[in-house]
């Protein structure tokens, strides 16, 4: 949810103080990564080619919730 009302940054900067939660949670991960840098094209390298249905899915649903609730 906190995806959805671009809340980005924040997650980030949680993701990046605990590698437990990087770990834990790789998929989500990989998610607020792309969001943060669009255009780093060294992490879509970085993310498993068997994570990129799912990390793909997860950007639509939160692409689409966004527009839902007006923020682009």
């Amino acid at each position: 949810e906190l995806l959805i009302h671009q809340q980005k940054n924040l997650l980030y900067s949680i993701f990046q103080e605990n590698k437990l939660l990087q770990e834990k949670y790789q998929v989500l991960y990989y998610v607020i990564q792309l969001l943060v840098n669009p255009t780093d094209e060294n992490l879509k390298l970085l993310i498993p080619p068997e994570r990129n249905e799912t990390i793909t899915a997860i950007l639509n649903y939160i692409k689409g919730k966004s527009k839902f609730y007006g923020y682009s």
